[in-house]
Formats: structure tokens, sequence, C-alpha cells
């Protein structure tokens, strides 16, 4: 309440006090205000009011890092913003937690809405504990030149490194044991459960028997329920509705070309949600232990030196309005004090 307003109802009470003789505490009841609070309103009389000036915390991000978090965000169109946390913290843009992230991008009004609801990853299926213990694969269409073309690919369930990919304009059989004897060249040390649908390429007996050639047990999903082989189909449509872009594939031999890139692009450079925010490559070499330590080692030495920065900040604020008010405020004793 505003100094004339407050001065309007102590003279109010007053004056109906000295006027009937019904005590304060009543009077006070009635105007729905505490009888307390009248005393201390009584204690101030013509004292304006004086809030406590905007302490902001010791470790607050700065005001290029709010700018370099907001405009890495808004030029990575297709990553959310958990993503871009670890993406700006390991390029050494800025180091900030997910809910600073968060709270920066909402007050900076670019916070793009989810694209899927919330998921139940895990429920009622065991996950691999390292790698080649499960290989998922499947087929799917991708336009080029308008007409659909199947891209087949394998999968590792626990790093979700894309092992072998193949673009080719049929489905056939053929195609599916290209693929898996491309993804056992590089990893012949491979033994596992493979993963696929009932699609006619992957029930085939010669399909099935080159699998139990390199050792695999063929396990197939739920039939209509895609979700049951939902690592590869993640893959897929963050390859089409996510890493093309919009691209149009305008001939067979571009289209391969692009896929092969953006395969190396989604295996060495772009960061996984499901396994912790770092790259295929990095989990399948087990380096993601070291690449979340180093991550929480920068964020808590970021937030140390801006906690150091602002104290000498607010230090030097203090001092020099002391200053201005002509008095001799108290001054650290020592250098160590502000640093």
């Amino acid at each position: 309440m505003d100094l004339g307003r407050r001065e309007e109802v102590i003279g109010f009470i007053d004056f109906w006090t000295a006027r009937t003789g019904i005590p304060a505490k009543s009077l006070c009841s009635w105007l729905g205000i505490r009888a307390s609070k009248l005393s201390v309103w009584r204690t101030r009389t013509g004292i304006p009011n004086a809030h406590a000036p905007f302490v902001p915390r010791e470790d607050c991000l700065t005001d290029d890092e709010v700018k370099a978090i907001v405009d890495f965000y808004q030029g990575h169109p297709f990553d959310g913003y958990r993503r871009c946390t670890y993406m700006v913290m390991d390029a050494d843009v800025a180091v900030a937690s997910l809910s600073t992230v968060y709270s920066v991008l909402r007050r900076a009004g670019v916070m793009r809405p989810r694209r899927a609801g919330r998921g139940c990853k895990g429920a009622g299926f065991r996950q691999p504990d390292c790698p080649h213990r499960h290989w998922h694969t499947d087929i799917t269409h991708v336009k080029v030149n308008g007409i659909a073309a199947n891209l087949c690919s394998v999968l590792d369930g626990y790093s979700r490194f894309i092992l072998a990919h193949r673009l080719s304009e049929d489905g056939k059989a053929l195609d599916v044991e290209l693929v898996f004897q491309m993804a056992v060249e590089r990893f012949p040390e491979a033994r596992g459960r493979m993963i696929s649908d009932n699609g006619r390429q992957f029930v085939c007996r010669e399909y099935r028997e080159l699998l139990a050639q390199h050792g695999f047990i063929y396990s197939n999903t739920s039939p209509y329920y895609p979700q049951s082989n939902g690592k590869l189909e993640k893959f897929h449509d963050s390859l089409k509705n996510g890493l093309l872009g919009g691209k149009e594939l305008t001939s067979f031999e571009y289209a391969e070309r692009v896929m092969d890139r953006l395969v190396d692009y989604y295996n060495n450079v772009r960061q996984h949600s499901a396994i912790g925010y770092v790259t295929p490559r990095d989990m399948m070499a087990g380096r993601a232990p070291e690449i979340q330590a180093e991550r929480e080692r920068k964020l808590k030495e970021a937030r140390e030196q801006r906690r150091l920065a602002n104290r000498r900040r607010r230090i030097t604020l203090t001092a020099h309005r002391e200053t201005e008010d002509g008095s001799a405020g108290e001054q650290p004793s020592r250098d160590s004090d502000v640093v």
C-alpha cells in the first residue's frame, strides 16, 4: 500500500475510534486488515515505502550467454532444447543446465512446441547393456524423383549406431540380405538377436539361414505394432521428417549420396536423446560416461565463475553507491575477499 492510502486508513480508524469509542481492533477486522499491521503502519507514519532492490543470483547467466543460447537454438530448428543444451555445452558456446536453458528460451518467446507425446521407453523390454546384443532392421520408403524407393537399415539397439544401410529401387529379400552382410563385415565379432517385423523379406528361409550362419537369432515383432521396433522406426522418422529438411531427391545417384551424408551425420555428429545426448559413435565406443562427467565439470565451473563475477560486480556497485551517498562503507579487508 502506498503512503497516501496508508495514512488515509490510519486517519479513518483514529477518527471513528475517537468519535464512537469502537476499538481500533474491531474497525481493522471490518476493514479486512490485521491490528498488527495497523501498529506497523503507525511506526512508519510519514515514511514512504522503500522496497529492497532486486538481487540476482550470484551464478546467473550474463546477457551475452543468454543471447548465445537463444541464437544457437534458433539456428538449429530441428533440435529440441535438451539437445541444444548439451550441444552448446560441448561446443563451449555457453554452459547452463537444462532448466536454465528452458527458462531462457521461454522468456525469449522462442520455445518450439513438442512434436510428439511423451512415450514409455523400455516398458516391458529388457534393454541391451552393451553393443551388438540387439540389432534392428526394417525398410522405409523415400521419395526419389516422385517415385518411392526403399531404404533398408540395420541399427544397433544399445548405441543407436547405424551399422549399414542401402537405398534400392525394390525391397526384395536380396537387398535385405545384402545390408545384413554389410553390417556383419563391418562388425564380424557381433552375435545376438536380429529384430524385425514380419515382412516377406525377413521371414523367408534364405534370410533366416543367413542369420544362423553368423550366430544371430531371428526375433519378430508383434503384428500391427510398430512400437516393437521403435528404435529403428524413430531413426526413419528423424531421417525423413528432420534430417532431410525438405530436400528434393531428384535422382537415384543423388539420393544415395544424400543418404550416406545423413547417416554419417546421424552416427557421428547428431546427439541422441535416448542415450544421454551423446552421438551413437561415442556411445558405441564407451565414451558416454566421460562426456557426461566433462559436462558436469563444465557446468560446475561455469556456475562458480559466474558467482564470483557477480559477487565482484555487487561489491563494486555497493562501494560506488556508498561513495555517492557520502558514507564510508565497509570495504573488504583482503584482496582474496573479492576474488
